[in-house]
């Protein structure tokens, strides 16, 4: 990433801007117009990992950019380019751990191009900031000495020095909170112990202990402890106390979530070290199981005034909640039927809806167990539907809305039959040989085309399928 939001901000900690003018015919000294600026801290981590920007010459312990940066000018007089673009820079620990060790050659090839192209049109050039190197969001830098090196032999730079990066002592904590029922071995939650930079080992013990629980509240806001344990860490390094010293602790009992189903749970952390104690919350998901159905396999014009859909739905954590307009928690139930009508025949199908609208204020503090059904008209909708066969198969969907959201949609196959033709009933026995017809009672293949509508007779039984 060549160029990133924290250009703004490092340009209030340059040094006040040289105009790199010519003066007397000479040409533009390139060492004053590009100046690496070295290590900056651009952002710092917070407990959770998330980015606070950071502004200040301080060297801290956190996102860390090496940087070059051109100052505004004029490309009047010109200047002289190198023909060795290259770069290199790394840091290591002062115990030559590697941090990053990288060729930057693609980074001041841009530099030296962009530059190359202004001073050819004679226009100005504005300020801008190139990263040779910026240390990955989900990384962190522990605070410590560190040994620095830039090389750009094209403007015979060969910088090594050694660097502070400071830290305060901290806690982070990183894992997974969050999961669907029958998903519980991906949860985790691991704890991070820094002592910052400088600090003195005389303060830290040989080891500290994180004493954890897991905590169910019921309705009464009463807590039960399901699960205790203890661990231990230490942050005392004799080797290398010029770095500050990391020791991790992970939470590992969410295996009890397995066998208790959906739910919010808490996990109680404490320490003897500085005196930490946190509470996360865990969330085990429900998923929604719901079950659709037609109260009949096959529907006659003129016989059949109502279909039915039936609805099984049972949820339960994270229980439904009101949204929007709605005044209590909310479930929908709706079918939409499409049909080709004889008032719409040369347009695409109609949609007839039908909905079922139950609110209870319960369904936001329990399980939800809901039985329900939705008539269709089907007296009306047959009274003016086109038929293109003796039997046809209607699109039907059914679907479940909370929240403000579809939580299941189900295709459901609605037969129906013109009044008057022979066809009686449709079976699902595919036991035997079966021999195939055409409407007209003449034996065919096997049907292939999709959408066909033949006749099936297997074990003296003739039914009427639609191929799919």
């Amino acid at each position: 990433m060549r160029k990133t939001f924290f250009t703004m901000i490092l340009a209030a900690l340059m040094l006040p801007m040289v105009e790199a003018a010519a003066q007397g015919g000479n040409k533009n000294r390139l060492d004053l117009i590009v100046k690496p600026l070295g290590l900056v801290t651009t952002a710092l981590f917070d407990e959770d990992y998330g980015t606070e920007i950071f502004i200040s010459k301080e060297l801290r312990a956190g996102m860390i950019n090496d940087n070059i940066f051109v100052n505004a000018g004029s490309s009047a007089g010109g200047v002289e380019l190198p023909s060795d673009r290259s770069a290199h820079t790394s840091l290591f620990s002062i115990y030559g751990t590697k941090v990053w060790d990288n060729d930057a050659d693609e980074y001041m090839e841009d530099i030296f191009s962009t530059l190359e192209e202004f001073f050819e049109e004679g226009q100005a050039y504005t300020d801008s900031i190139t990263n040779l190197y910026q240390i990955a969001l989900m990384e962190w830098l522990q605070g410590g000495v560190y040994n620095y090196k830039l090389k750009i032999p094209g403007m015979n730079i060969d910088k090594n020095e050694e660097v502070v990066i400071r830290d305060v002592p901290n806690m982070r904590k990183t894992g997974i909170t969050s999961c669907k029922v029958g998903d519980v071995d991906s949860l985790s939650m691991l704890y991070i112990f820094n002592t910052g930079y400088p600090y003195s080992q005389d303060t830290l013990k040989a080891e500290n202990k994180v004493k954890f629980q897991l905590i169910s509240v019921d309705k009464d806001n009463q807590k039960h402890v399901l699960d205790e344990r203890e661990k231990t860490f230490s942050l005392l390094d004799r080797e290398k106390p010029l770095v500050a010293c990391i020791d991790t602790v992970a939470y590992d009992g969410f295996g009890l979530l397995r066998e208790l189903g959906p739910g919010e749970w808490f996990v109680s952390m404490s320490c003897d070290w500085n005196n930490i104690e946190r509470i996360m919350n865990v969330t085990v998901k429900d998923t929604l199981r719901a079950e659709m159905k037609l109260d009949k396999e096959l529907y006659v014009q003129g016989e059949d005034k109502k279909a039915k859909v039936s609805f099984k739905m049972d949820y339960g954590y994270p229980y439904i909640n009101a949204v929007d307009d709605e005044q209590l928690p909310t479930v929908r139930f709706f079918t939409e039927l499409k049909a080709r009508f004889k008032d719409d025949v040369e347009e695409k199908d109609s949609t007839y809806t039908d909905s079922l609208i139950v609110a209870d204020s319960k369904f936001a503090e329990e399980h939800v167990y809901l039985e329900k059904e939705v008539e269709i008209d089907l007296e009306k909708i047959l009274s003016h539907y086109v038929f293109e066969n003796d039997v046809d198969t209607l699109s039907l969907n059914a679907i479940i809305i909370f929240e403000g959201s579809t939580q299941k949609d189900e295709k459901l196959k609605l037969l129906v039959k013109r009044n008057g033709t022979s066809v009686t009933s449709i079976s699902t026995d595919n036991d035997g040989p079966a021999e195939y017809y055409n409407l007209n009672g003449q034996r065919i293949t096997a049907p292939n085309d999709k959408r066909q509508l033949y006749i099936e007779k297997r074990n003296g039984k003739a039914v009427v399928r639609v191929r799919n």
